[in-house]
């Protein structure tokens, strides 16, 4: 994956969280954010 997309994917993470806070605290979400964390 290119930088560039990956701040990308790390800056639509943080934006869910900001504004989707329940949504974040979903395992589904948890999942996603760590699978995008280790790649």
């Amino acid at each position: 994956m290119k930088p560039f997309q990956k701040q990308l994917q790390y800056q639509k993470i943080i934006v869910e969280i900001i504004y989707n806070p329940y949504e974040g605290l979903k395992p589904e979400a948890a999942q996603g954010t760590s699978i995008a964390a280790q790649s």
